[in-house]
């Protein structure tokens, strides 16, 4: 993952293992699983530079070489731009992905999959593009349509491509983006009393093309759920930290979510 030291050179190609344990509670059980790894192989290789050469902080740029399961393997870049991922030889595609925050109006360009059946595959130099396109909307409470700031606004793409930005004072947004199709959300802070009261829109993009409009409306909540995480005897479990949310009904998408600090949320 990004920002990872570890730098593994072998690929794990099998399915998720399952695991059953009883449900006495007064049974102590140990499994154990093993993972076959393939020693990687094969190498993708190439250089990633701003759109006019520009050289690049190595750890702003996350280099993601995968076939459509999954598997394969990630590297930033080194000092010089360049990078070299190991793969087990196969189909993959490639992704790049740019932090936001220092290079907040460039993106990757689409990349075509490749097909690495030799000892290593040089893709070349990348050059990432410019994002002429924008996104605008305000994001606002349901009650009284006041724009409510502080809200993260992210848009994704299912060939990889991802952007983000916060709202302003006045509740309003302008985010950078490629031409495309996206799908707009949005996440309030788990600090404030707001819920997301509307699913992701899904909106198209042209080159230098601005969308406005794309706005949405917060709801305020209604109470709040707290709860903590305890063992068979009650006791409050300390050393748990993570994630809680909520979601409406059957539905998959979070409207809600706190971390689980010291087992309570």
């Amino acid at each position: 993952m990004p920002g990872t030291t570890s730098q593994a050179d072998w690929v794990y190609s099998g399915e998720p293992q399952t695991v059953q344990f009883s449900d006495d509670p007064t049974v102590e059980e140990t499994q154990y699983l093993t993972f076959t790894v393939a020693a990687a192989d094969a190498a993708v290789i190439g250089t990633v530079v701003g759109p006019d050469g520009e050289e690049l902080n190595p750890w702003a740029v996350w280099i993601e070489v995968r076939n459509d399961m999954g598997q394969g393997n990630g590297r930033s870049l080194s000092g010089d731009g360049a990078f070299s991922v190991p793969v087990v030889k196969g189909n993959y595609n490639i992704w790049i992905h740019v932090d936001e925050q220092q290079y907040p109006v460039w993106s990757s360009p689409s990349l075509d999959p490749i097909s690495v059946v030799d000892d290593e595959y040089n893709v070349g130099v990348i050059r990432l593009i410019e994002k002429t396109s924008f996104v605008e909307g305000v994001v606002a409470r349901e009650s009284d349509n006041q724009g409510v700031p502080g809200v993260f606004v992210h848009a994704w793409q299912n060939a990889g491509g991802w952007a983000g930005t916060v709202t302003g004072v006045d509740g309003s947004y302008s985010m950078a983006v490629i031409s495309g199709t996206w799908e707009i959300g949005v996440e309030p802070p788990y600090t404030s009393t707001y819920v997301s009261g509307q699913p992701p829109r899904r909106i198209d993009v042209g080159d230098d093309e601005t969308k406005s409009g794309i706005d949405f409306l917060l709801v305020e909540a209604a109470g709040t759920i707290s709860g903590k995480l305890v063992d068979e005897e009650g006791l409050l479990l300390t050393t748990i930290d993570g994630w809680a949310y909520a979601a409406a009904g059957a539905s998959p998408e979070p409207v809600a979510g706190s971390p689980v600090n010291r087992g309570s949320f």
